[in-house]
C-alpha cells in the first residue's frame, strides 16, 4: 500500500486535513499523531508480535479510547462536545496477530500495514477498497524510518508570519506556556524557512495544501486532491470528525474551531513582531510568499536588511525578558544561542534554486 505522510508547516491545519479523511474508505489511518520512527526503533530485534503490540499499546493508547487525548481534544467530540471514541484492544489484537501470521514475516512494511489495516478493521471499517495508509507525524523531524517504503507528502501551509504568530501564541497560552521555550521559538522560526525546502530535497511526490484555500475553495482543493491520489471524492470529505465524530479542533484552539470556514482569514499578532520583524521575515520569505501568493505589506521601501537582522526579534525579547523573570539562567543563556542562531539563519537563506511544488 502507498504510504501518505501528513506534515504541517506550523499551525496551518494539519490536523484538520487528517480530520477531513475520516473514516474514508480508500484510507486507512490512526486518529492522530503517529511517531513511526520513534515507535519502530523499540522494536529493533523484536521476534514477538505480542510484545510489539505490548508497545504499541502502551504509547498508543489514547487511540483507543480518546478520552485521554486532551491536546487534541478528543475528549469533546460530537454536536454537543459530549463524545468519544473507544475501540476495542482484543479486536484489534486478534485482527492483528491473525494478519501478521498471515503475512509470515515482521519486517518493517509488513508491522505498517497490519497495525494500520487491523485498526481500520476493529473500526468497522471495509478493508478491502483501502487503498493509501495517511500517517500523520506533523512535523519533519519524524520522516525516518521511511526509506524503505513507497509514500508520497501531503505538506500544509499557511501564511508563513500568521503560522509563527498563532504557534507562538497558541503554545504561549496553553499549559501556562511551559512548553515554550529558546529552542521553540526558534524550531517556529525555521520550519518556515527549511521544512519545505527539505521536504523537496527528499525527491518524492509532494503535495502542497494552502491553508486558506482548503478554506475558502474546499470543493475544488479536495476534489483536485483525489484526483491526484486516485481515491474517491466523496462530500464527507468536506466535514471534519475523528470516528465519524464531529472535531472542534485541538485545544491550543482554545476556542472551539467549526471545522471548514468559508470566511476564514489570518490574524497577526502584533505582541509578537516589530514591523522591522515583518519587513525581514517578508524578505528572507520573499520567493516563498510569490510562489505561493501571499501578499507583502512592509518591501515598499528598500531596508538595511544587515543591519534590522542583528537586533532582537520582538518575540526574542519578549522570551528573554520572561526568562529572566522567571530567573531560569539557563534558559537565559540558550536566548543568546538561539538568537545568533536565528541571525544565521536568516542570512543563509536562499530559495533561488528550490523549485516549489504547485498548490492546491
Amino acid at each position: 500500500m502507498k504510504v501518505l505522510l501528513l506534515i504541517g508547516g506550523g499551525r496551518s491545519g494539519i490536523d484538520l486535513m487528517q480530520s477531513l479523511f475520516d473514516q474514508h474508505p480508500n484510507i486507512s489511518q490512526f486518529p492522530g499523531i503517529f511517531r513511526w520512527g520513534e515507535f519502530f526503533k523499540k522494536l529493533i530485534n523484536e521476534k514477538d508480535s505480542n510484545q510489539i503490540l505490548n508497545i504499541f499499546f502502551k504509547d498508543y493508547n489514547l487511540f483507543f479510547n480518546s478520552k485521554l487525548n486532551l491536546r487534541e481534544r478528543h475528549d469533546q467530540l460530537g454536536e454537543n462536545k459530549d463524545e468519544h471514541y473507544v475501540i476495542d484492544k482484543e479486536k484489534f489484537k486478534t485482527f492483528f496477530l491473525e494478519m501478521i501470521k498471515r503475512r509470515g514475516n515482521l519486517d518493517k512494511k509488513n508491522i505498517l500495514e497490519c497495525l494500520h489495516l487491523s485498526y481500520s478493521l476493529a473500526s468497522n471499517e471495509n478493508i478491502e477498497k483501502k487503498k493509501i495508509i495517511v500517517i500523520n507525524i506533523h512535523t519533519l523531524d519524524f520522516l525516518s524510518e521511511f526509506e524503505t517504503f513507497d509514500y508520497e507528502i501531503l505538506y500544509t501551509i499557511r501564511h508563513p508570519i500568521a503560522s509563527l504568530s498563532s504557534g507562538i501564541k497558541h503554545w504561549l497560552e496553553y499549559d501556562k506556556g511551559k512548553h515554550v521555550s529558546p529552542w521553540s521559538i526558534f524550531f517556529h522560526i525555521d520550519r518556515q524557512f527549511n521544512a519545505l525546502k527539505k521536504i523537496i530535497s527528499t525527491n518524492k511526490k509532494v503535495h502542497v495544501i494552502k491553508l486558506e484555500r482548503l478554506h475558502r475553495n474546499s470543493d475544488e482543493v479536495l476534489r483536485g486532491l483525489c484526483i491526484k491520489l486516485n481515491i474517491s471524492y466523496l462530500d464527507k470529505l468536506k466535514i471534519s470528525s475523528y470516528h465519524g465524530k464531529k472535531w472542534w479542533g485541538d485545544a491550543l484552539s482554545k476556542k472551539y474551531l467549526n471545522g471548514l470556514n468559508k470566511n476564514f482569514s489570518n490574524k497577526i499578532d502584533s505582541n509578537f513582531f516589530f514591523k522591522k520583524d515583518i519587513y525581514l521575515l517578508e524578505f528572507y520569505l520573499s520567493k516563498l510568499f510569490e510562489k505561493y501568493d501571499y501578499e507583502k505589506t512592509s518591501l515598499n521601501n528598500k531596508k538595511n536588511t544587515f543591519f534590522l537582522n542583528l537586533i532582537p526579534l520582538k518575540v526574542e525579547l519578549n522570551i528573554l525578558k520572561r526568562e529572566l523573570i522567571k530567573l531560569n539562567f539557563i534558559n537565559v543563556i540558550f536566548s543568546f544561542y538561539f538568537y545568533f542562531k536565528r541571525i544565521y539563519l536568516f542570512f543563509l537563506s536562499n530559495f533561488n534554486n528550490t523549485n516549489f511544488p504547485k498548490s492546491y
